[in-house]
């Protein structure tokens, strides 16, 4: 029933508003289960559409998050408000930060989980895992290191990738694209005024302290530090890898 529920309410929202090829979200979960939004087909999927894009030659226009981040929630609403641009040579994707974690993009995608008994199924299984990990370094490659503060929002124009310090407004944000790729011109005639500023310029870092609002993660060559761990209440988790870390990692 929630499938067909969710499938429902996907395809009513498709109905009454534009949708913009070049605007992409990616690994986004449920706030209110924590559950992935998209299929991990549909993740990988996006994550090659995104590598196309590049190769192409296009523009990307990069917000790149974590969950349980507070003040990336905060920016999420104005970021989504761009979807209303349409620019030829331009992509602005919302990317989890989990997909350029080794660990992270093969819990999220459920690589692991492999029928033993069905060889055929194990083979494809483990193709795609090494296809979706040869993703993640090209990613890498092209955006520039991984963040270690959140959120994280660049641009990523051929070998130049260049980070955004600014106001986390929908015009701050559309200011920035304007003058990084040139005019925009909307979807449906949706005006772009009236967004709500975001103010705040702060970010969550890796580094196992308290910084604003968020406790986040550490993490050394990949591996989550012991420090972190020790931190992670698995009566209440935050995000996918920690629910899976609290079923699958405890020792």
């Amino acid at each position: 029933m929630s499938k067909s529920s969710s499938h429902k309410s996907n395809s009513s929202h498709s109905s009454s508003s534009p949708q913009n090829a070049n605007f992409v979200t990616i690994g986004e979960v449920n706030k209110y289960t924590n559950l992935q939004i998209d299929s991990p087909k549909i993740t990988i999927e996006k994550m090659k559409g995104i590598l196309e894009n590049l190769h192409s030659g296009q523009k990307l226009f990069l917000f790149t998050f974590m969950i349980g981040c507070g003040h990336c929630d905060n920016a999420k609403p104005a970021w989504k408000e761009l979807s209303v641009i349409k620019k030829d040579g331009v992509t602005i994707a919302m990317l989890n930060q989990e997909l350029l974690d080794e660990t992270g993009v093969i819990n999220m995608l459920q690589l692991d989980h492999i029928d033993e008994k069905d060889e055929k199924k194990r083979k494809e299984k483990e193709k795609q895992k090494e296809e979706v990990l040869k993703m993640r370094k090209e990613l890498l490659e092209l955006t520039g290191p991984a963040p270690t503060g959140f959120p994280n929002f660049k641009v990523i124009s051929g070998t130049s990738v260049k980070e955004y310090e600014g106001d986390r407004s929908m015009e701050s944000f559309k200011k920035w694209i304007d003058e990084k790729s040139g005019g925009s011109r909307l979807m449906g005639g949706k005006s772009l005024m009236g967004g709500k500023s975001l103010m705040g310029g702060r970010r969550t870092r890796k580094s196992g302290k308290k910084f604003g609002s968020t406790f986040s993660k550490s993490r050394k060559g990949g591996k989550w530090s012991r420090k972190y761990k020790k931190s992670i209440n698995c009566k209440r988790p935050k995000g996918f890898s920690q629910k899976q870390y609290c079923k699958y990692g405890r020792k």
